[in-house]
């Protein structure tokens, strides 16, 4: 883990292979291992936050179930089955201020049924201190960076990959689409390091439309645990199993500067130049279409019949916006589980 003294010094740790990459989440811990844990922040068991330790470092023995704990970590990426997810890896262990620790309101929420929960509670906060740190470092970081949260995110890197789930569309549970723009991006030369972004609402599409593969993007956020039913049937005690995948929910989409990403490296520029090769070719490709339908529409009768309506419901993607996203570069077991979280599309 990193030291006090780095913990001080954000630029010493915020980053990683130059770019922005940094996460703090308090709540109550549960599953201690020596390996890990998770940070509960609310009523929701399925909403818990997962964490590991970085290789060569184990869980202090000061730290126990129910403690109130911080986490400052990385954000690494990996794959459960097809699906891409993050995994928080720790840098540092501290005790939360109550700044950083969850409101009342998250343990009092009402739960769908099926929704495990429990009678865990946060501890009260009085003057605690570290017990890994001295009295003149105690709580150190809660006074950077985390004063008025305790689930943040920092991130900077490569758009690799795009994909929209326009807002509007029926799922088959019933339930409508509020529009999702998912961003596969990327830190490292490896093109398989992939740390999956969600952005929801309103504004997905229209951030969709000025985004292209290959660029830099700052990410401000939050870690998420996204959801999705097994398909079994509840257990014993009424609880509906499910799949959970941790992922980063972004809260603002900025384009990163140098104090976000501190040089580009070769494969950000060649992931860059294969995007605009392939988007040229795209709108060849389209003007020859464009060019031979007109070329078969001089050779009919003077009077062609009427085009037929396109089913009902059907919408077609401005030219622009299936120009600007491609997912040609993720591999399509990714892409099937991408979508199968409702009616999605690729546009």
């Amino acid at each position: 883990m990193i030291s006090i003294e780095q913990r001080r010094r954000d630029q010493l740790y915020q980053y990683r292979g130059g770019m922005l990459n940094a996460a703090w989440v308090a709540g109550t811990a549960r599953g201690i291992t020596p390996r890990g844990g998770f940070i509960q922040q609310s009523n929701n068991l399925n909403q818990m936050i997962g964490f590991v330790m970085e290789q060569g470092d184990s869980m202090p023995g000061s730290i126990r179930e129910g403690d109130n704990l911080k986490v400052i970590g990385r954000i690494h990426s990996s794959r459960e089955g097809a699906e891409p997810i993050v995994v928080l890896k720790v840098l540092a262990l501290e005790t939360p201020s109550i700044m950083d620790m969850p409101p009342r309101e998250a343990w009092e929420r009402a739960l769908r049924q099926g929704t495990p929960s429990d009678s865990v509670r946060p501890q009260p906060i009085a003057n605690s201190r570290d017990p890994l740190e001295s009295d003149d470092d105690a709580n150190s970081m809660g006074k950077v960076r985390v004063a008025d949260v305790g689930n943040m995110v920092e991130f900077a890197g490569f758009v690799a990959s795009v994909f929209l789930e326009p807002a509007g569309v029926l799922k088959p549970d019933g339930s409508v689409t509020k529009g999702c723009l998912v961003m596969l991006m990327r830190q490292t030369k490896d093109k398989d390091d992939l740390v999956p972004v969600r952005f929801y609402g309103a504004k997905a599409e229209p951030f969709a439309r000025r985004i292209q593969i290959g660029q830099p993007l700052k990410i401000e956020a939050r870690l998420r645990v996204r959801l999705k039913n097994t398909g079994e049937p509840a257990d014993a005690n009424g609880i509906l199993p499910v799949h959970k995948y941790l992922y980063v929910h972004a809260t603002n989409i900025c384009v990163a500067n140098r104090r976000d990403i501190t040089e580009e490296p070769a494969w950000a520029k060649e992931m860059f130049l294969q995007e605009q090769s392939k988007r040229a070719q795209r709108k060849q490709a389209a003007q020859d279409r464009a060019n031979a339908s007109a070329q078969g529409a001089t050779s009919q009768a003077s009077t062609p019949a009427s085009a037929a309506p396109a089913p009902a419901g059907h919408t077609t993607a401005p030219a622009d916006l299936a120009d600007a996203i491609d997912m040609s570069g993720i591999d399509s077991s990714m892409l099937a589980s991408i979508a199968s979280g409702g009616a999605a599309r690729r546009v």
